[in-house]
């Protein structure tokens, strides 16, 4: 019998767990792939200020697909992450073209 897919609560209380850890605990550095797949909008919110707290003490690399968990940070905080031929490129958001 193989093992079940990991369901939305599962992964919703796996991130909450990972992102309360004391800060000596965590890593360096942190990689979310799509944290907020397939929460409720409010856990999305949750989530979302867990990273902006974590982040002030590590490195946070997230990779959403939902503008839900994008809102959850301000534009400043934001880095995109191109892609120019065979070199990345970084641009921080710029808040002005943002709020029309």
């Amino acid at each position: 019998m193989s093992p079940r897919p990991p369901t939305a609560c599962s992964r919703a209380i796996a991130l909450v767990t990972l992102l309360l850890q004391p800060h000596e605990d965590l890593p360096d550095v942190l990689i979310l792939d799509e944290p907020e797949l397939d929460l409720h909008p409010y856990a999305i919110n949750v989530i979302g200020d867990l990273i902006r707290s974590v982040a002030q003490v590590v490195q946070v690399i997230v990779a959403p697909q939902s503008t839900l968990l994008t809102d959850c940070f301000e534009s400043e905080e934001i880095v995109v992450v191109g892609r120019d031929g065979r070199a990345s490129s970084f641009k921080r958001l710029e808040e002005e073209p943002l709020t029309e």
